[in-house]
């Protein structure tokens, strides 16, 4: 392993870390919501039919996730970023030209199919095809791209609604992933696995012999259900608490501002969590990371009920800590115990389940308010849900693809 690695790969981080800012996961979540006002106000549409515009990109990320997977193993990874943001401006500026209801949402479904390249699985095969030893802090300083994202898309939406209208806001959104993310993705980063810095395989040879399980062997595999159950149970438990956590601290009578001082918490709490689990995973065993990061958060949803005002501020900080470390942990789980010969197409699975299990969450919180009047057992659920992803992961044993992984040819 090159100790330089951080010094040589420098580039391809950046570069990454604003790909993953103004890639799809966050440009249209984090901004559709200022456009709530404005376009309900000129054609009439309900909040919840401009909001569906999410719930279209979420299910559509799904088997779209299997595609990219796919195409990132067999055309490279950097290819299908450059070219998915351009489709991702392409369908923005489409949403500054739309007229109707149904086009709105026709756009809505373009989303994910011109965009979906932009999804963290290309980004997290580039990084590990390219880090060894400092692999999870790549991952982590990468990453944190999509809570700098968070921070900039809302701002700069706004203060173009204020200032130019909606229409002209959707098009000047579509310059984040034109102007900046797609070029700085075709000057800095590279995929051909055999010639990444540090990667241990350095002029392997054909990528056949790139090291790793491919997907139909991974399925047979005890380790891949492992993962992608813990991961259906953190990704449930997250989505379920962010997506209500407002409503959830009305409840218990906060005020609007402190409910929004607790939404910029959990963010920022994310943001370390991050680069945390990042470090982390370089000097750790990674199922005792998760260990460490989601133990706390579970028993943070346990005593949420009981707790006052000052606690839950705690309490919210530590179930971010754990939030923002899904990602790193789950993309790091992969390329240890599957290795890198079909990532892509693993990861992707592993990402699908992930989405299922958000979906599935946002939904099942929604009935048990419904059912119960109160949010109790939808936060228990999310408590159980952090609670599989610390405890199931030590199943897994040593890693099978270590950190020195050398062709037996070299």
């Amino acid at each position: 392993m090159d100790r330089n690695e951080l010094r040589d790969g420098w580039r391809l981080i950046v570069a990454l870390h604003i790909a993953i800012a103004f890639g799809v996961a966050v440009m249209l979540p984090f901004s559709m919501g200022a456009f709530v006002v404005p376009l309900s106000g000129e054609f009439g549409w309900s909040r919840q039919q401009i909001g569906s515009a999410v719930s279209i990109f979420a299910a559509g990320c799904v088997p779209m996730s299997f595609v990219v997977g796919y195409l990132a193993d067999r055309f490279g990874a950097r290819k299908i970023l450059i070219l998915s943001h351009i489709g991702l401006a392409l369908c923005f500026a489409l949403y500054a030209g739309v007229q109707t209801l149904w086009h709105f949402h026709a756009v809505s479904i373009l989303v994910p199919l011109l965009g979906g390249g932009t999804l963290v699985i290309s980004a997290t095969k580039l990084l590990n095809e390219h880090f060894g030893r400092h692999r999870g802090l790549a991952l982590g300083l990468a990453l944190a791209g999509s809570g700098v994202g968070a921070l900039i898309v809302p701002l700069f939406a706004t203060w173009l609604l204020q200032e130019l209208g909606w229409r002209a806001a959707f098009a000047g959104l579509a310059l984040l992933p034109l102007l900046i993310a797609a070029p700085l993705v075709f000057l800095w980063v590279r995929d051909d696995s055999r010639t990444a810095a540090g990667s241990g395989w350095i002029g392997a040879g054909p990528a056949e012999t790139v090291p790793g399980l491919r997907l139909a062997e991974a399925l047979q595999d005890y380790r891949f259900w492992i993962i992608a159950i813990s991961f259906i149970g953190a990704s449930g438990a997250y989505v379920g608490v962010v997506s209500s956590l407002v409503p959830i601290l009305a409840a218990q009578a906060f005020t609007p501002l402190a409910a929004a001082s607790m939404m910029s918490l959990f963010g920022l709490s994310m943001l370390i969590g991050r680069l945390v689990t990042g470090i982390m995973l370089d000097r750790l065993w990674a199922p005792l990371v998760a260990l460490i990061l989601c133990l706390p958060a579970s028993l943070s949803l346990l005593l949420w009920d009981a707790a006052d005002g000052r606690a839950i501020g705690l309490l919210v900080f530590l179930i971010g800590l754990a939030s923002g470390s899904e990602y790193d942990l789950s993309a790091f789980l992969v390329s240890r115990y599957f290795g890198l010969r079909d990532y892509g197409k693993i990861y992707a699975a592993i990402f699908a389940a992930f989405a299922i299990g958000g979906v599935a969450a946002s939904q099942l919180y929604g009935w048990a308010f419904e059912l119960w009047g109160s949010y109790h057992w939808g936060i228990m659920a999310s408590a159980g849900g952090f609670a599989v992803c610390a405890l199931l992961p030590l199943m897994l044993g040593r890693y099978v693809f270590p950190n020195k992984i050398i062709n037996s040819s070299e």
